[in-house]
């Protein structure tokens, strides 16, 4: 087959720097990017958390162990995944909340520490899987409420928000999957033939984007805490990015219990009612402001 018509085949249109990506990364084994393992040994919990996290310092904030602390309450095993080095100090603090800590190359990035975690975390021994990265700071609310309200839904997947961006998806920040679909072919195909992509974009389409789609396909039920048709209606009409673009909202209306830090600290969207933040989550939330 023409390279050129391939490229089209697989990307819509040609680019070369992702087909070498694709051709690349099957080679890639997760035990090949795993630099660091450390266990602390705790008791077994049906639940299991991976916790994904990259800080370019080098360190683990005050507001990932605050985060880490408020999912062991609510009885989460957790393996910290970490795609930056951490000092010996950082990781026995880790011990105090972690059943393990895995330090590896930034390849797939939160997907690919997602999958090292469930490769890890002997799945076959849970019925909750919580996946959650560092790009949010919270809870602003108890987690308790979001655990309780959606244990009652009968989703194989749910999230704290989903988006319509693109195609309709959970945003991957805070994923839970229950005992249907984690103990499932489908789950365990996913995981099988799980691609370490270094390419970012290939990450978004394959993995934010595929998976919720492929669950769909398969006939999984999927729900988010706060939908976005509660917030945009029709939601197909002006497909936005709730956590950025009605952040305010979520907070006082529906007490989202996570505010993105990109938000907070870049505004990428140029969110116009940005600087309100502190005095918001002062006048609404329980939460302490000095961790962000």
């Amino acid at each position: 087959m023409n390279t050129q018509i391939l490229f089209k085949k697989i990307w819509g249109k040609v680019n070369p720097l992702r087909y070498w990506d694709l051709l690349i990364s099957p080679m890639r084994d997760d035990d090949e990017l795993i630099m660091q393992n450390i266990d602390f040994p705790q008791q077994l919990s049906e639940k299991l958390c991976i916790f994904s996290s990259f800080n370019k310092k080098e360190v683990v904030s005050k507001s990932v162990y605050f985060q880490l602390k408020a999912l062991q309450k609510e009885g989460f095993n957790i393996i910290f995944v970490s795609t930056s080095k951490l000092p010996t100090e950082d990781i026995e603090t880790l011990g105090e909340f972690c059943s393990k800590v895995v330090i590896k190359q930034n390849e797939g990035y939160d997907w690919g520490a997602y999958l090292t975690g469930i490769r890890l975390g002997d799945i076959e021994n849970r019925n909750q899987l919580l996946l959650i990265n560092d790009s949010i700071y919270g809870p602003l609310f108890p987690l308790s409420q979001v655990f309780s309200q959606m244990s009652e839904k009968g989703f194989g997947c749910w999230g704290i928000t989903d988006s319509y961006e693109k195609k309709y998806h959970l945003q991957s920040y805070f994923l839970c999957l229950n005992s249907n679909l984690l103990h499932s072919v489908t789950f365990k195909s996913f995981c099988d033939n799980f691609i370490f992509y270094s390419n970012r974009l290939n990450v978004i389409k394959k993995y934010e984007l595929g998976f919720s789609q492929y669950l769909i396909k398969n006939a999984f039920k999927l729900g988010a805490y706060i939908p976005y048709k509660k917030i945009c209606w029709p939601p197909d009409k002006k497909k936005l990015n709730q956590t950025h673009f009605f952040w305010k909202e979520l907070i006082i209306n529906h007490r989202m219990p996570f505010i993105k830090k990109d938000l907070l600290l870049k505004n990428p969207m140029r969110v116009k009612n940005h600087s309100e933040w502190r005095q918001i989550i002062q006048n609404h939330t329980e939460f302490d402001i000095t961790l962000i």
